[in-house]
């Protein structure tokens, strides 16, 4: 069983995505054609099901590629099935199976040979900085340090999300372009498509419908890492901290968002309304409620990160960061 099975985890899904094309290039060559290529996932398939496909020859194809995605979904008596196929697989079809999780406790990487998986880790901090600062130098477009910061707590850790909203940045400013922070800022609130501004915008308000909306559709359109989002909201949540701290010791508004480095109008507005629903302590209150659901969230499983997100939010909004007593 050298090639009927692959295991491809990780949370950097773009370095992930090249080796499954490469993969499927060099494969495609071994056996003279494209595959035939069907995608499952284990909520909405039975492993009856893709063994079913995968023993059955193909009309259009002299081999198949068989995808599996979020293979931490698995279970041990799917496990057990898996490993009865492997035991004689078809010649014909190849599984691969994807995870976000870097270690599976289902027991698949079990029954998978060691070299055919592999662990794409996402990159460290002064790696994604460079990725960043290296895109838009290859687009002789310059940015700020400040606005690379800025700009990892709004986007993906992954290189196929960082490269997608880098693309609309590019393409947004242009060559020889200087791109600051406060640019970043106005980018994303301004944009069409909800976001994590947009999501405060409704926090701001005490929106609770209005944020869970929101979320449901950040959610459904781009699969968004919900720590990703915390880490968006907990930039905006520590400017609003600042600009509380500011007013509480004699600053008038205006000022304390200038300290703050706040300049754009609307985000102004959008801090001066929160204001109105939370006070400082509401605000530090949150803010250690947001770190506590970013550890919350990072342990949860796929499938149970969006009910979480929603319980941090109405715990934000409706107990303003207060736990209910235990």
């Amino acid at each position: 069983m050298t090639e009927a099975a692959w295991l491809l985890s990780g949370p950097e899904t773009g370095e992930r995505n090249i080796f499954l094309k490469q993969l499927k290039n060099r494969l495609s060559e071994s056996f003279g054609e494209e595959p035939e290529q069907h995608r499952f996932y284990p909520f909405e398939s039975t492993v009856s099901d893709i063994l079913s496909l995968v023993k059955n020859g193909s009309l259009f194809s002299a081999w198949k590629l068989i995808i599996v995605g979020q293979a931490d979904l698995l279970k041990k008596t799917d496990i057990d099935e898996f490993k009865a196929y492997f035991s004689s697989p078809a010649k014909d079809a190849v599984i691969v199976f994807l995870s976000d999780e870097t270690s599976l406790k289902n027991g698949l990487g079990k029954i998978i040979p060691k070299q055919n998986q592999k662990i794409f880790w996402e990159m460290f901090e002064g790696q994604k900085k460079g990725w960043l600062s290296g895109f838009f130098r290859n687009r002789k477009i310059e940015i700020e340090p400040e606005a690379i910061e800025l700009l990892l707590t709004l986007i993906e850790n992954n290189t196929t999300d960082m490269k997608k909203e880098c693309e609309k940045l590019a393409l947004f400013f242009g060559e020889g372009a200087l791109i600051s922070k406060p640019d970043i800022e106005n980018f994303f609130y301004h944009g069409k498509e909800e976001n994590v501004f947009s999501l405060f915008n409704k926090i701001a308000d005490a929106d609770l419908p209005g944020s869970l909306e929101i979320l449901q559709k950040i959610m459904l359109g781009n699969d968004t890492n919900t720590v990703q989002l915390l880490g968006g909201l907990l930039w905006q949540l520590r400017n609003l901290q600042g600009i509380a701290a500011e007013l509480s010791s004699g600053e008038s508004f205006q000022s304390a968002c200038y300290k703050n480095n706040i300049r754009g109008k609307k985000a102004q507005a959008v801090y001066s309304e929160a204001l109105k629903h939370y006070s400082e302590q509401n605000i530090r209150d949150i803010i250690s409620l947001t770190a506590d659901y970013d550890i919350r969230l990072r342990t949860a499983r796929q499938e149970h990160r969006e009910i979480t997100a929603q319980l941090y939010l109405y715990t934000l909004i409706e107990r303003k960061g207060t736990r209910a007593a235990s």
